[in-house]
């Protein structure tokens, strides 16, 4: 239907299905006929077996491709926009805006480099915005596999672009990961200062030709990182793109970035960048909020004041209210030593939450807002998934206030949609809390059964909604995997790994939704390990992990990041072992111990971390004592065991904790087994049993733990008693 553009390999023309089947626009490549020699055609198979492997929402991807007249042609799908410089100039993009643009670049480029793939022609023209903003790398024409050639082979009849081939490459070297972090620093200065490099510093440019951006918001870090992708020596460039992407995420977080000296000042610099907001306002807003909750609440209720002035101060109130709990909070998590000042914060919050709620005719607006505090509250006090201070039972008393408040609310005709979205929210925490604390998964999928109509009926396309439907489908998934329905586990991780993957491209680099994806490729491992499709749940355990350690580069020291490091590390390396890929475990085990133990120290007191600290030291336990290292694993395990006696003396009611010290019991007393303690093992495997008998008797047991754990245990016992052989026993789960 029209010829797109012509380059060093052929044309590229636009073009329709025409069987009547369905209506779809594509793009065709055809080989020019000049180049049908055995070598050009050779280059042009590589680029369909190049696009073939790679899939990703950020490159175009491969439709069909075959031979007509003896000229090869590729079908790709057809990407409608501009090249990302000149569409970021017409949309007049901010500095954060354009920088975001930039890193769905980049992690379309390191998508290519993780499947051993450089594109070799990185250019405005060959990076598309479409018109919903979203990026696609195009056009590998010259890309290479950098396993399948030879370096001899390198050379051909296609032109590079000057201005954004690496030095090496234009000397005629082969294209390289370094060469592809040349052409992406080289498009970073276009997009942000509107001209090409010329060898001098971008904020040099800006002063003398200035366009979007200023020499000051340029000169400093944004230089310097890109001053280090463009380095002539490749040596001295950002190792891969990942670090460059990184460096970019820490600047837009006001962290230190590797493109600066790290000196004291610099650091000191950043620190207080990050940081001034909390430091600066963190201490006067918890005697403001007490005392204006207090004055404002009295002025409401006093109707002999003037009305207008305790009006003026409620809405003063409100707005810091919220401002306290949904924002300030969030930035004081990810600082350690802000514990004390995070709970002071709750104390308050509850307090202006509880006033809130005791207004006589408070409007819709007053009580969805008090709803929402409610629910935001009880997350930060012990819902599990995310940070939290474990104080479970006030989380789960202002759940339930939330869900009273909101169902009148959502019953409203025509319907609210963000009363029906904050009570899916409260019912999906009431089903977290009921699979991850209360091990209680039949109420749990009860619980989330009533929640997605809710989701279903407040679904409005906005960030919020899908915020609420990933919540959703991470629930689910922990109803599947705890039920055991492996199968469906498997498929439905399948379809939220897609759902996440068409997400809008700010959105996917969110930390949220990065663990979100790590979690559904956990899910799907989990899936197909115990349906023994064990390979495929390994790439999926690789992939988790991948995920979560490139978002820490990008984000170091976040608690929910350093949290799934301690899922994902530990689902790898229970993966690696089982298959005899055990060369190297025991450090990464080591390495995660030691993420474990950083974060114990930032979040203390939540219990999901808790938790996964518990496994990830059972692990290294379990490993140190594989490599015949008995005195160190048993010690770390009687540590385990020890934090979890004085957690139930402290909730005799708690029966996660009574289950987790019971399992925990049960692996000290394998360790000692293993130790040739069999004595000492014997007793502790019969205090766990006998914890297991009383869950059990109580209800609170799973399917999983007495097909599994208490199974193994008692099949041991069963040694201990003469009545088996000492062959038959179990490490088990």
């Amino acid at each position: 239907t029209g010829t797109i553009g012509s380059g060093g390999m052929g044309t590229v023309v636009a073009a329709e299905r025409d069987d009547g089947v369905y209506r779809q626009k594509v793009a065709i490549k055809l080989i020019r006929a000049g180049l049908k020699d055995a070598r050009a055609q050779e280059r042009f198979a590589l680029e369909r077996r190049i696009l073939a492997r790679l899939s990703h929402p950020g490159i175009a991807r491969i439709l069909d491709g075959g031979s007509a007249d003896g000229r090869p042609y590729l079908v790709m799908e057809y990407v409608e926009g501009r090249p990302v410089t000149v569409d970021t100039e017409r949309r007049r993009l901010g500095l954060a805006q354009t920088l975001d643009r930039f890193a769905a670049v980049c992690e379309a480029v390191s998508h290519a480099h993780r499947n051993l793939v450089v594109h070799a022609d990185i250019k405005p023209s060959n990076v598309i915005a479409a018109e919903d903003g979203s990026i696609k790398l195009v056009d590998f024409g010259i890309a290479r596999l950098t396993a399948e050639l030879d370096e001899d082979e390198i050379e051909g009849p296609y032109p590079l672009t000057k201005g954004y081939a690496a030095p090496e490459r234009l000397a005629g070297q082969p294209p390289t990961v370094a060469s592809d972090v040349y052409s992406l620093g080289a498009l970073l200065h276009e997009m942000l200062s509107g001209h090409r490099p010329d060898g001098r510093a971008m904020s040099e440019v800006a002063a003398e030709a200035p366009r979007r951006f200023g020499p000051r918001q340029l000169a400093g870090e944004l230089d310097a990182i890109v001053a280090k992708a463009l380095a002539e020596d490749p040596a001295r460039r950002y190792p891969d793109v990942a670090s460059l992407a990184a460096d970019l995420g820490s600047f837009c977080d006001k962290r230190p970035i590797s493109a600066m000296r790290p000196t004291l000042a610099y650091r000191s610099r950043r620190f207080l960048a990050r940081n001034r907001l909390p430091l600066a306002i963190g201490g006067a807003v918890f005697i403001l909020l007490a005392a204006a909750a207090i004055v404002s609440t009295s002025l409401y209720f006093d109707a002999r004041r003037q009305r207008a002035a305790a009006e003026a101060r409620f809405e003063e109130v409100r707005s810091l209210a919220k401002f306290q709990l949904f924002t300030l909070y969030g930035q004081l998590a990810a600082l350690p030593g802000t514990l004390p000042a995070r709970e002071r914060l709750t104390r308050e919050a509850q307090l202006y939450l509880d006033r809130l709620a005791a207004l006589p005719d408070a409007s819709a607006a007053v009580k969805l807002e008090t709803a929402m505090g409610y629910n935001r509250l009880a997350e930060v006090q012990g819902v599990p998934n995310s940070p939290n201070l474990g104080r479970i039972e006030a989380a789960k008393r202002n759940l339930g206030k939330a869900a009273a408040m909101l169902v009148p609310l959502a019953s409203v005709r025509p319907a609210n949609p963000a009363a029906l979205r904050e009570l899916a929210r409260a019912r999906l925490m009431q089903a977290d809390m009921a699979i991850w604390q209360d091990n209680a998964t039949a109420t749990g999928e009860r619980l989330l059964g009533a929640a997605e109509p809710l989701v279903a009926a407040g679904r409005d396309g906005s960030a919020e909604w899908r915020a609420l439907e990933n919540q959703r489908r991470t629930v689910r998934l922990d109803v599947l995997g705890w039920s055991e329905r492996y199968a469906e586990e498997s498929a439905f991780a399948s379809d939220t790994i897609g759902w996440l993957e068409r997400l809008p491209a700010a959105e996917r680099r969110l930390p949220a939704y990065i663990i979100a994806r790590a979690e559904a490729h956990n899910a799907r491992a989990e899936g197909d390990w115990y349906r023994d499709r064990r390979r495929e749940a390994l790439l999926d355990a690789r992939e988790a992990d991948r995920l979560v350690r490139e978002a820490l580069a990008r984000h170091p020291g976040r608690p929910e990041l350093l949290s799934a490091r301690l899922a994902s590390g530990y689902n790898l390396i229970t993966s690696l072992e089982p298959l005899g890929l055990e060369d190297g475990i025991l450090e990464m085990a080591l390495d995660v111990l030691a993420v474990a133990r950083r974060l114990r120290a930032i979040e203390p007191n939540d219990r999901m971390i808790a938790w996964r600290i518990r496994n990830t030291e059972a692990l290294a336990a379990q490993l140190l004592s594989d490599a015949g290292r008995h005195g160190e694993a048993v010690a770390i395990q009687a540590g385990i065991v020890e934090s979890e006696e004085r957690r139930l003396a402290a909730a005799p009611a708690d029966t996660r904790t009574a289950r987790d010290l019971a399992f925990s019991r049960k692996v000290l007393g394998n360790l000692h087994w293993t130790a040739g303690r069999a004595g000492r093992a014997c007793a502790i495997w019969r205090s766990s049993e006998a914890a297991f008998a009383r869950l059990e008797q109580a209800g609170t047991l799973n399917e999983w733990d007495k097909s599994n754990v208490v199974a193994g245990l008692r099949g041991n016992l069963a040694i201990c008693r003469g009545e088996a052989p000492a062959s038959t026993y179990r490490s088990g789960a």
